[in-house]
């Protein structure tokens, strides 16, 4: 199978389970008299797995040196369709304490694919392909979602919930599938927790590391900030619900997915250090004039373009920031190397939009949204400055 498209149904089975969980499963409980404090506990459980992933990348290099990646990728993936066939019943009885156990052990689960498949990527993909392969992998990422998440509202109406369990137990299944249709490097190596860990002090000693690190939390700054308040702000200035859904249903997913794509095919035709660059501006001028459009209340219209443009830089810059960090994530751990810089994204996000949420009431949805867009925009260039291509020493 095409590598592109392999990748792909790879990451669909990454966004599918974050798509059902995070936007779809929130509308289903409220829809069946849950309360709205019991909803966000509930998925804000589910979720701490994905932030916590980082913990299991260790585990997961110490196995793929012996017995490769997809073994302990195929293990997680069993353990996500049998626990998403569990989410009909446990949603059905109305136990939560059931629920929550459930979701916890398919979101770790799943936390765990996304650690394989990244280091699979890290592992294998050529550094000239590596733009092109991670356009390919968010663009998958989006589609699971968009159909988890936002379409499959649609299916349980139509279908049934049990239907769309089963469902996204069957897109799980699939890319196991698919696993198997491209080989795996054979790198085995003698499981030595000591000479790993040896191994893993020296990589966390290094400049380079510290570099990517810093790099992974700063570029995303220039869009997490707005992206985080971005579907509030709206209803905040007073955008109809007959907008918002289509917008971020169709709009906002297909212009990621666009922006992905492109950025991709770029990482691989120009220096992977200078796009990164490059897209960090774009993106961090789209969210201060997309946060501009918001302070003015313009038209429906208006904002909507704006917001379009605004997601469609996002997946240019995200497509371009992994095609660089993977790139320079150290191939004798690529499991932890990479998870570690996307714990800095995570962390970015959550940093950014704690600061934009705080003051974007007296400062206005502008200036509060351009403090760490600037912010990212000059320290990335001068990390990047300081950076070699095509590796990092």
């Amino acid at each position: 199978m095409n590598k592109r498209l392999y990748f792909a149904f790879l990451y669909f089975a990454e966004g599918a389970p974050i798509g059902f969980i995070w936007w779809a499963l929130p509308a289903i409980l409220a829809e069946r008299g849950f309360e709205l404090a019991e909803v966000s506990k509930l998925t804000a459980l589910a979720a701490l797995p994905w932030s916590l992933k980082f913990f299991a990348a260790p585990v997961v290099d110490l196995l793929s040196r012996r017995f490769g990646l997809k073994p302990p990728l195929l293990f997680a993936q069993i353990i996500m369709a049998v626990t998403a066939l569990s989410f009909f019943p446990s949603i059905e009885a109305g136990n939560l304490n059931y629920l929550t156990l459930v979701l916890m052990l398919h979101s770790s689960f799943a936390a765990i694919q996304d650690v394989c498949i990244d280091a699979l990527a890290v592992k294998t993909v050529p550094d000239e392909e590596m733009g092109r392969v991670n356009g390919a992998m968010q663009a998958g990422m989006l589609v699971g979602r968009s159909l988890f998440g936002g379409a499959s509202l649609l299916l349980i109406h139509k279908l049934g919930l049990e239907f769309t369990c089963a469902a996204l137990a069957g897109s799980v299944i699939i890319s196991s599938t698919i696993l198997f249709t491209r080989s795996e490097p054979k790198t085995q190596h003698a499981l030595n927790v000591a000479e790993y860990f040896v191994g893993l002090k020296q990589l966390l000693l290094k400049k380079v590391t510290w570099r990517l690190i810093a790099t992974a939390f700063i570029a995303s700054l220039s869009f997490e900030g707005l992206a985080g308040i971005a579907s509030a702000a709206l209803v905040k200035v007073g955008m109809p619900a007959s907008i918002r859904g289509p917008l971020y249903a169709i709009g906002v997913p297909l212009a990621m997915l666009v922006g992905a794509l492109y950025g991709g095919k770029l990482s691989d035709i120009y220096s992977k250090a200078k796009l990164l660059s490059l897209t960090t501006k774009v993106c961090a001028v789209c969210a201060v004039v997309a946060a501009a459009a918001l302070d003015l209340k313009s038209s429906h219209l208006v904002l909507s373009s704006f917001m379009v443009l605004f997601y469609f830089s996002i997946g240019l810059l995200t497509a371009s920031l992994y095609a660089y960090l993977m790139s320079h994530s150290d191939k004798m751990f690529p499991a932890f190397a990479f998870s570690l810089y996307m714990a800095m994204t995570n962390f970015s996000e959550s940093s950014a939009t704690l600061f934009v949420g705080k003051f974007a009431a007296s400062w206005g949805y502008a200036l509060s949204a351009a403090i760490p867009a600037l912010l990212s925009l000059f320290i990335v260039m001068l990390i990047i400055s300081k950076s070699e291509e095509p590796k990092l020493p």
